[in-house]
């Protein structure tokens, strides 16, 4: 996190498949992994 690697789309979404692999496959996440990515793409597109 410190090396900023989350910044741009590509590195997030990396770290977010290591981090659901991780955590159960994000099974008790409140937000889905398609549902944190339509919403980092509806956000760019207001930007």
């Amino acid at each position: 996190m410190e090396e900023g690697r989350h910044s741009n789309k590509a590195n997030f979404l990396k770290l977010m498949k290591i981090a659901l692999s991780m955590n159960g496959n994000g099974k008790y996440r409140k937000l889905n992994k398609e549902e944190v990515i339509n919403s980092i793409e509806s956000s760019e597109t207001t930007r």
